[in-house]
């Protein structure tokens, strides 16, 4: 694949492709002169056009979202290895320019692959202004978005939603307590309690202490947040 193939796959033509070819170059390229110019310039600014993209579609997707809701979404989206995802869905691998001590697995690695989608998105930005940016990573976190139903439950683990809603209203912290272990040692079984001071709120039952524990902060999460409503 070319540069005119990745051209086709991001649905815009650059007026400029010599943007697109240094978003694409590594820096080890460009010390072995292998390449004019590296793109960690490019993925500077990326990494703000990226940022503030999925911050307003999010925006206007979840017209209900609170901004820490919101913020937990974009902190899911916008990482190291979900852009690299991108980069690898674009096949950006076999195009990068790279210098010697990277062309072993430098075309694998998840780094590299989310380095160069956020110097893509920078290149981009600069050829064709940011209502082009907008489009194209619209497109391309489509399936992400819709696939969240729940903005204020996404991203958020048991343990932690119930540690933050008790720290909010009551100052205090959870405690977790084991009340019992059962079955053969192949197939444990285990039972945690959550409280909070002297009042047991919920239970949960799991095949490890993980499980359990995050059973009984759902449980418990669910009971306070209905005594709260």
């Amino acid at each position: 694949m070319g540069i005119e193939q990745l051209e086709e796959r991001l649905g815009v033509q650059f007026l400029d492709q010599s943007l697109l070819e240094q978003a694409l170059s590594h820096r080890s390229a460009a010390e072995e002169g292998v390449a004019p110019a590296h793109n960690e310039r490019l993925e500077f600014l990326g990494d703000a056009v990226v940022q503030l993209c999925i911050t307003e579609l999010l925006y206007r997707r979840f017209g209900q979202a609170a901004e820490g809701d919101m913020s937990r979404i974009r902190s899911r989206l916008v990482n190291k290895s979900f852009l690299a995802s991108l980069g690898k869905g674009l096949d950006l691998g076999p195009l990068l320019l790279l210098g010697k001590g990277e062309e072993k697995d430098g075309r694998e690695k998840a780094s590299l692959l989310a380095d160069a989608f956020e110097a893509t998105m920078g290149a981009l930005f600069l050829d064709r202004g940011m209502s082009v940016c907008q489009r194209v990573m619209a497109e391309h976190f489509e399936d992400a978005l819709s696939g969240i139903v729940d903005p204020e439950g996404f991203g958020r683990h048991p343990k932690s939603a119930l540690q933050e809603l008790t720290m909010e209203k009551w100052r205090q912290t959870p405690d977790y307590s084991l009340l019992e272990t059962s079955g053969p040692a192949h197939q444990r079984s285990f039972v945690f309690s959550v409280s909070l001071g002297e009042r047991e709120l919920a239970r949960g039952e799991g095949h490890s202490t993980k499980e359990a524990q995050s059973r009984a902060a759902r449980a418990a999460l669910a009971l306070l947040e209905e005594e709260l409503t």
